[in-house]
């Protein structure tokens, strides 16, 4: 009889021994998954961090050789009309329409709508961010549109891109006109693209590279601008 006792009590014993054990590296499995989580987590975070600093150390560097390229591009055509000037018997001189000079304010205002926009960004007020960038827009748009007026208005004073009543003059100021707005259309492209991110949250002041850049490259063209509209007022 003690012997049956024994024996049962042993078996308690083990069973409860083996439930223990159960218990224990169960809790010791989830506790190690819960670990290899989060260690995962961590892991994903770092490198989303690396890519994000690596992709804006190369990001800016390429928009800069982009505008330093296009910048000599425009100094090229510059040097060009000042080389043509100066052994051109046939170089005129025409009155710039007037919405040259209304352009010209209308970019310098994006200019500062831009700004705000990028300010608004860094204070995490992507509604208000969002709001200047479509001003920037419409003002670019704006631009754009003077400079079918400026075409216009040269036109009815007979001054002709090419053809008989055509000038190295006047050639080269429809030339650098036409790609100055090719590039400023990118421009628009690339605010069009940027405020449809920012409406989506896609900025903050931790994470707002794509606005940056976007910025940097409207304020060149600005500055372009600036520079060719007092190089046509002097050399014109």
């Amino acid at each position: 009889m003690q012997k049956q006792y024994l024996i049962i009590f042993i078996l308690v014993i083990v069973v409860i021994s083996f439930y223990l054990i159960k218990r224990y590296l169960s809790k010791f499995s989830q506790k190690k998954s819960e670990n290899k989580s989060e260690s995962l987590k961590i892991s994903k975070e770092i490198i989303e961090r690396d890519l994000s600093y690596h992709k804006s150390k190369s990001a800016k560097p390429m928009l800069w050789i982009s505008m330093i390229s296009m910048a000599m591009l425009f100094a090229g055509f510059t040097s060009a009309i000042i080389v043509s000037k100066g052994g051109n018997e046939n170089w005129i001189h025409f009155d710039i329409p007037i919405w040259f000079y209304i352009s010209t304010i209308v970019i310098l205002v994006s200019s500062f709508s831009m700004h705000f926009a990028k300010k608004f960004i860094q204070k995490n007020n992507n509604k208000s961010a969002f709001n200047f960038l479509l001003i920037t827009i419409l003002l670019g748009l704006l631009f754009a549109l003077s400079q079918f007026f400026v075409w216009k208005e040269l036109v009815g004073l007979d001054v002709y891109f090419t053809g008989d009543n055509s000038t190295a003059a006047s050639s080269f100021f429809y030339l650098i006109i036409a790609v100055h707005l090719f590039h400023l259309l990118g421009g628009i492209i690339a605010l069009i693209v940027t405020a449809i991110k920012t409406a989506s949250n896609k900025y903050s002041s931790k994470d707002m590279l794509g606005i940056e850049l976007c910025a940097i490259f409207w304020h060149f063209l600005d500055i372009l601008w600036v520079y060719l509209f007092l190089f046509f007022l002097y050399i014109l």
